[in-house]
């Protein structure tokens, strides 16, 4: 009778511990899949930070085509004009500012920290702040989203200067 409990516990032991391996293996994939997203979304926003940077020589055009990070179907640019600088506080105009998305209309209104003038927008309709702000970003109106196509946002960079207009060139 000793000799069959032991083998019903040593029985229930290895369903236990095949139980937390496949849990912890589990857990340990799918925190891959989320590493992996948020390493492309840096890289994408690190690249786009770069061009912007790169690309505002007055009467350059450049047609970057920048890769699409995890889940995003659509891109949007707030004009940075939207915006005051740090000492100006919110710029006098966005008291008027409105757009269809809240998450947009909320960060112009009230910029978070840090703002952000671009956002993603995923397949569920998230949209969510790149925490990447730079004043020269110029659009034609408000705000510019571009969609997907192909796995790539397809992009043109005018230059003026001091900024720099950015086109859906899709």
């Amino acid at each position: 009778m000793k000799g069959q409990f032991q083998h019903v516990f040593t029985f229930i032991m290895l369903i236990i511990i095949a139980g937390v391996v496949l849990l912890l293996g589990y857990k340990f994939i799918f925190d891959i899949g989320d590493r992996v997203c948020e390493v492309e979304a840096l890289e994408f926003k690190n690249q786009l930070a770069k061009d912007l940077k790169s690309y505002s020589s007055y009467g350059s055009f450049h047609l970057p085509e920048l890769s699409v990070p995890c889940e995003a179907i659509a891109i949007c640019f707030a004009d940075a004009d939207l915006y005051g600088d740090e000492t100006e506080g919110i710029y006098a105009g966005t008291a008027t500012f409105t757009h269809t998305n809240p998450v947009i209309q909320q960060e112009v209104r009230a910029p978070s920290t840090p703002p952000s003038n671009v956002f993603i927008i995923t397949a569920d309709d998230n949209v969510q702040p790149l925490q990447l702000f730079s004043e020269k970003i110029d659009v034609l109106g408000e705000v510019l989203c571009v969609n997907a196509t192909s796995g790539r946002f397809h992009l043109g960079f005018e230059g003026k200067g001091r900024t720099v207009t950015i086109t859906d060139e899709s």
